[in-house]
């Protein structure tokens, strides 16, 4: 039986090795499906579960325009509402009506339950993380390339993660993230694919805490809409005139 496992793994080895698909060149195409690289809105829900509480959700307008730009609204609930999370490249701040002026915040802070603000304001493998093809595994009954991915810079969401991307249609399906002390943080699976703005995308994110048993968080995207974007909404300076 183990030399039928080693033998079965050398195989897998082989194919993805012999495969035109580069790490980078995978992961580029898992973006691909994540979000469209143009002017976009879609609305966003997130519903937080932990053992012993209420369940709660939060609901998001988020405003795109293409992947480097991104303006998240809080809808609801009513005190939240008013929220603005601002993300352009690497540079993201958060509006509080309360405070009345934007101020930067980490990429890596938790948004709401077990999503960080990364999670919700952008999500770009190939810009944030330098790949390594590691494998072929099943995820379910679908086979994948499995990769490892690190930070390019400090300033990226996570430090390592590790990503699985169905063999030849490229669609992410699941991805751990881990600390800088190697501590698994998260599991984290897309589903629910479905046509949006003319490609083949997910439109559920489930992330579950490794960390804190049963703690789940559960985005579902709906609503897509390409539309043009004025770029004064993704100036720091506007983001106090949003109208809701």
């Amino acid at each position: 039986m183990k030399a039928l496992v080693i033998l079965l793994s050398l195989i897998s080895m082989l194919s993805f090795q012999q495969s035109s698909d580069t790490a980078e060149s995978i992961i580029e195409k898992a973006d691909y499906h994540l979000s469209p690289d143009k002017d976009f809105s879609m609305l966003v829900s997130a519903t937080d579960r932990e053992p012993g509480k209420a369940e709660k959700t939060t609901k998001f307008r988020m405003l795109a325009k293409g992947r480097d730009h991104t303006l998240l609204m809080t809808l609801s609930p009513e005190s939240k509402r008013g929220r603005n999370l601002l993300y352009n490249a690497l540079d993201l701040c958060v509006y509080l009506p309360s405070v009345r002026r934007p101020f930067k915040i980490s990429l890596q802070e938790r948004l709401t339950g077990e999503a960080s603000n990364s999670d919700l304001a952008r999500t770009s493998f190939s810009r944030d993380y330098e790949a390594k093809l590691a494998g072929v595994e099943e995820v379910g009954e679908r086979r994948c390339y499995k990769l490892d991915l690190a930070g390019r810079s400090a300033d990226a969401p996570y430090s390592r993660a590790v990503l699985w991307v169905e063999v030849g249609t490229f669609l992410p399906l699941k991805i751990e993230y881990y600390a800088l002390s190697g501590r698994l943080l998260k599991e984290c699976f897309y589903d629910d694919f479905r046509m949006m703005l003319g490609v083949l995308r997910p439109t559920r994110l489930t992330l579950k805490s490794a960390v804190s048993a049963g703690s789940v968080t559960i985005l579902q995207y709906s609503d897509w809409k390409e539309e043009p974007l004025n770029a004064k909404f993704f100036d720091k300076s506007y983001i106090d005139k949003m109208k809701y």
